[in-house]
């Protein structure tokens, strides 16, 4: 079964971020880093905007001043992707998957290799209603 959840993971994160619109590659950088969160135990409330969510893991000490630099910025990236008159560029939706995998890095080194691989096997995230659905999937 962990070996199953690993592969749905990656799956995931591959349609995220190959995405076929700009906008929808910045949603899932930032869902990318919401569901490494979950896997450590913080909960997005449903009506939470991303900054919300990220000024509550800053009050729950779950990511650092410098992290919490990097959540923020992305979680404007993310804002912006959504709400903004003009659709995001590949530039923008760059340097939201930048900001993730840094995330996700210092995220994976301030754990254990026991936690990480808990994290890995996880089937929290899967279980979130995805920013992709199937039709609007990829061009892998």
């Amino acid at each position: 079964a962990g070996l199953l959840v690993v592969a749905l993971k990656r799956r995931r994160t591959r349609r995220r971020r190959n995405a076929r619109t700009p906008s929808r590659r910045v949603a899932g950088a930032w869902h990318e880093v919401v569901d490494r969160y979950q896997e450590l135990g913080a909960t997005p409330r449903a009506n939470a905007t991303t900054s919300e969510f990220a000024r509550g893991l800053q009050a729950a000490d779950l990511v650092d001043v410098e992290d919490g630099a990097l959540l923020l910025a992305l979680a404007h990236d993310a804002d912006e992707a959504a709400y903004h008159p003009l659709p995001a560029d590949d530039d923008r939706a760059g340097t939201a998957w930048e900001r993730s995998d840094q995330l996700v890095a210092r995220i994976d080194q301030r754990q254990g290799l026991l936690t990480r691989t808990k994290n890995r096997v996880d089937p929290r995230p899967l279980f979130r209603t995805d920013p992709l659905t199937p039709d609007e999937e990829t061009d892998e």
